[in-house]
């Protein structure tokens, strides 16, 4: 059986292209090259939300974001498939540190909610966080 030149072997076909680097390797490698200070990068996704039951409100809470100056906190009631804008912490407090939790007053009482949280900065927003546990209001 004769072998077409311009056609690769079979053991050719088989071995794998090297990947290529996901995009979060990539900036933090130009980071690296650049000498960036961490503020000129878009903050990474809140982690730990947790929300918690209180005397007419429910507190949302979240380990903080390095880099972020703000955060966007929102909410889903049950049932409804959209997320919507809660609120914007931090970023009107400029010197007072950026808080890491938000109480909920306007949650109506029989309603189940869950939350997440975007980070924010100069250069952008992170994806959200995962969702929190869903508080019975």
């Amino acid at each position: 059986m004769s072998h077409n030149p311009r056609q690769p072997t079979p053991r050719a076909r088989r071995q794998a292209t090297p990947r290529k680097p996901s995009t979060a390797q990539r900036i933090a490698t130009n980071a690296r090259k650049r000498n960036w200070a961490p503020s000129d990068l878009i903050p990474p996704a809140p982690l730990n939300v947790s929300a918690t039951k209180g005397r007419g409100v429910i507190n949302i809470v979240w380990a903080a974001s390095p880099d972020a100056s703000g955060y966007q906190v929102e909410y889903l009631p049950a049932g409804n498939p959209i997320w919507h804008p809660l609120a914007n912490v931090g970023e009107m407090m400029p010197g007072a540190g950026v808080p890491t939790n938000y109480q909920h007053t306007t949650a109506t009482i029989g309603e189940t909610y869950t939350y997440r949280v975007i980070a924010t900065n100069s250069q952008g927003t992170s994806a959200p966080s995962q969702p929190s546990n869903s508080v019975l209001f």
